[in-house]
């Protein structure tokens, strides 16, 4: 193969919009970023945080800076999304307007460097319909080629019953989802809290987080119902390639009992 020749994309790629960053700031609980003296904090959780800084100038950046450091990478295309936290944790409201905003942006930026950007739209599933509604107009309308979600919405995943007219409408639209990662879900935090980000963070509770989300759809018989639909996972699935054996356990080995299965076809 001639390297010269070969394309790399960049699916791991993310922006801010200053809008968004605005709303994180003036927010009282988590997630927010604070603003003080000699840096900024991204607080996930009233527990969690990482520093942030000049990240936020670079997040924002989706022109000449950002195509620069691309060039600079070798990178020929980034799948842009909106990074975390996401609008999966605020109000319904708020959700659902954030995407809206930061979908508008992002399509500007796509439409203007259509041979550098591929866009994911933002959504906030905790207005199911809203949500269905939003990834339509982005994909339709906005020309953006997939939807974007963290692994947990509030103290829910992603599984549950009224999230699946978001998925129909993905598999609909033929469309993929990217799930991605966050701090773990508010009911499964007492198991990381005391190391702090490290355990929690992308060092460990990212991954873990978003393979058990991944995990979830499966055994939950949505690719039966929508077998057309595409999910994406990063970081070489989230590690899942790795514990397929372990994964196939109760369908592999001959004397488990058929009830200890989850109830899927395949």
């Amino acid at each position: 193969m001639n390297t010269e020749d070969t394309k790399r994309i960049d699916l791991e790629a993310h922006f801010y919009t200053p809008e968004y960053l605005s709303y994180l700031r003036e927010r009282q609980k988590a997630p927010r970023e604070e603003v003080f003296r000699g840096g900024r904090k991204m607080w996930y959780t009233d527990d969690i945080w990482e520093p942030h800084g000049a990240i936020d100038d670079f997040l924002c950046d989706l022109g000449e800076g950002r195509l620069k450091a691309m060039d600079e990478a070798g990178i020929a295309m980034q799948v842009l999304s909106l990074s975390a936290p996401g609008c999966e944790q605020f109000s319904p409201a708020d959700g659902t307007r954030i995407a809206r905003q930061t979908n508008d942006v992002l399509a500007e930026a796509v439409q203007k460097y259509s041979d550098r950007f591929i866009g994911l739209a933002a959504i906030a599933p905790q207005s199911p319909r809203a949500a269905v509604a939003e990834m339509t107009r982005a994909v339709q309308e906005l020309g953006l080629k997939g939807i974007k979600v963290h692994s947990h919405v509030g103290d829910t995943y992603l599984d549950d019953k009224k999230y699946r007219i978001i998925f129909e409408k993905a598999a609909e639209l033929d469309i993929p989802v990217y799930l991605h990662p966050t701090v773990p879900n508010p009911a499964m935090m007492k198991a990381y809290t005391d190391g702090g980000f490290a355990l929690a963070g992308p060092p460990w509770g990212f991954g873990a987080e978003t393979a058990t989300q991944a995990m979830r759809l499966i055994y939950s018989g949505i690719l039966d119902e929508y077998p057309g639909l595409k999910i994406i996972l990063g970081h070489l699935g989230e590690g899942l390639v790795f514990w397929m054996s372990r994964i196939d356990f109760v369908f592999t080995k001959p004397w488990k009992a058929k009830e200890l299965q989850p109830k899927i076809k395949k």
